[in-house]
Order: structure tokens, then C-alpha cells, then sequence
């Protein structure tokens, strides 16, 4: 996948979430678009809502797109599990799919679309 290529399906996989998202409730919180130049370096977005938080990235060093999608947990939780593991977790992953460059190329952005909608469809 050429870098403008990336670019391009990053921008329109992010619309895709944002549209989908903001109807469970979620707002999109931050952004980081690739350089329009190059299409290279890393990209993000994150979504957030009252129980959950939502990651998509463009890893250029694993050359792939990631989304994951946590589950925020109770206060309740988080004391449980500072005490039993001496650490602070606020966040639990529930899924994630993952789409190499390589899988972009064989692909199309609409079967890619598909797959983050199924994804993201009980968040």
C-alpha cells in the first residue's frame, strides 16, 4: 500500500468510525491525521464515551491499521485491582481487528469498512 494510499484509507476509515460512533454516543476526542506529504508516520484517532473508549491507529512501524475498543471499568474495579495488582487499569480491552497493508492491498476500503462496522457494532 503507497503512503497516499494509506492516507486516504485512514481519513476515510476515521469519517466511517466518527459517523458510526457518534450514534452510540461517543465523541471524538483526538486526531492525528498522517502528513498529507508523505502519508507516512503514524496516525490516530480516539473516540470516548461514558463507558467505553475506542483507538484507531496506522502503526507505520507494524504497517497496519489497529482498532481496539475498551471497556471502561467501575471505580470499584479499578480499587479492587490497585490493591490486587498494585497498578491503576481503567481500561479493558474487549476487541480489536487489525488490517496489515498487505491485507489493505487485497482488499477494498469497503470490505475494510464492513469490518470496523462489525467491530465497533456492540460497543
Amino acid at each position: 500500500m503507497n503512503p497516499s494510499q494509506t492516507s486516504e484509507w485512514f481519513e476515510t476509515l476515521v469519517a466511517e468510525l466518527d459517523d458510526r460512533l457518534r450514534l452510540k454516543g461517543y465523541e471524538k476526542k483526538r486526531h492525528q491525521s498522517l502528513p498529507q506529504s508523505t502519508g507516512a508516520g503514524n496516525g490516530y484517532a480516539v473516540f470516548e464515551n461514558a463507558t467505553g473508549l475506542v483507538r484507531f491507529i496506522w502503526d507505520e512501524r507494524e504497517r497496519a491499521f489497529i482498532l481496539r475498543v475498551y471497556r471502561k471499568r467501575t471505580f470499584a474495579m479499578n480499587t479492587f485491582l490497585l490493591a490486587l495488582r498494585g497498578k491503576h487499569d481503567p481500561e479493558k480491552l474487549a476487541k480489536e481487528w487489525k488490517l496489515t497493508g498487505e491485507e489493505a492491498e487485497r482488499s477494498t476500503i469497503e470490505e475494510a469498512v464492513r469490518q470496523i462496522a462489525e467491530t465497533v457494532a456492540e460497543s
